[in-house]
């Protein structure tokens, strides 16, 4: 099943597996990609060490969908770093949260509950990013990061690059402690827009 959900994303349901994708990055065939939703009891996500099994079985479904190969899976240990790593080869990477390759032949996977999960194409030099920015590593700018290092990399003009922000949690169900509210703050306080995005929670 198929459903356009909005001018930008594609939901589909393959077999009680569901997922989405990004109308624009849709429009280059050279690529797969998705960005997996919970889908009842037909998918199971695990922490690697508390069911490996059940985690792989879950990449494999996924990977049936689309028909891409599993084996060809890179998956990153992920500690909210500002760490992005050139995947040439499938390999362990401990303590990296973001990862960018040319190669046709690897799968760049990252999982996200709540935090942001960034997709990165750049059509010209056939360039895919998968990044996970939770708000440590958004505080990081490991988006910018990501950008910086697929131009030293692979010599990508920026504006060629592609980002898509993939769903993740809203400013209404985010509530944070004073600590971290001032750290954003101070670092992004020449946003015109700042109060708007960092509110005060209203007492009762």
């Amino acid at each position: 099943m198929q459903n356009i959900l909005n001018s930008n994303l594609v939901y589909y349901n393959k077999d009680g597996i569901e997922y989405i994708q990004f109308k624009k990055l849709l429009q280059y065939p050279e690529i797969i990609h998705c960005y997996t939703l919970r889908s009842g009891n037909n998918l199971n996500f695990p922490p690697i060490y508390k069911n490996e099994k059940i985690l792989k079985q879950s990449y494999q479904k996924i990977c049936n969908c689309l028909k891409l190969d599993a084996s060809t899976i890179m998956k990153p240990h992920q500690t909210h770093t500002d760490k992005v790593e050139v995947v040439n080869e499938i390999t362990e990477l401990n303590e990296v949260d973001g990862m960018i390759t040319n190669k046709i032949n690897i799968t760049l996977l990252t999982t996200s509950a709540d935090c942001t999960s960034l997709l990165f194409y750049d059509p010209v030099k056939k360039v895919i990013g998968n990044i996970h920015s939770g708000w440590k590593g958004t505080l990081q700018a490991i988006s910018e990061k990501t950008v910086e290092k697929m131009i030293k990399e692979y010599s990508c003009n920026p504006i060629d690059i592609i980002c898509c922000i993939c769903p993740c949690i809203k400013q209404c169900c985010f509530e944070v402690e004073e600590d971290v509210k001032d750290l954003f703050k101070n670092k992004y306080y020449n946003l015109e827009n700042i109060d708007k995005i960092i509110q005060k929670r209203k007492s009762n």
